[in-house]
């Protein structure tokens, strides 16, 4: 169990610092414009979320999340919060008429990325939030 919570930790801990270092210059205290493209540089790539939510759970299974310190907690549940937003507003399905086939396929690639993103920040927040002994 130390290994694994350590390994996890220590993986979890390392995510986090390069999706803190790709988004430096980010203003976090901004209110949220949900009716607004979300700038490029709040995103995270799929695969850190993928492994960030990977890594998350298996904390939160552990019931180690809350060794974890919170205010990069905070900070990364901000972050987590605007890649939600992105994907919240999506339809995936939209019509194409106007589009050639390449195009539409194109179109509906990149929106899922966008979706999937949006659901895996959502499951990595509630893997955080509702993690045992959490402080509020």
């Amino acid at each position: 169990d130390d290994i694994m919570y350590s390994n996890s930790y220590h993986l979890l801990s390392r995510t986090v610092d390069v999706i803190f270092d790709s988004m430096v210059v980010v203003d976090f205290s901004a209110v949220i414009d949900v009716a607004a493209e979300c700038a490029a540089e709040v995103l995270i790539p799929l695969n850190q979320l993928q492994d960030l939510t990977n890594e998350a759970a298996k904390l939160k299974r552990l019931a180690a999340m809350n060794q974890f310190p919170p205010e990069r907690l905070v900070r990364l549940l901000t972050i987590l919060e605007r890649n939600v937003v992105d994907g919240a507003k999506l339809l995936p399905m939209q019509t194409m008429e106007e589009q050639d086939e390449e195009e539409a396929h194109l179109f509906v690639e990149l929106t899922m990325e966008r979706v999937m993103r949006s659901a895996d920040a959502s499951l990595t927040a509630l893997y955080i939030m509702t993690s045992p002994k959490m402080p509020e």
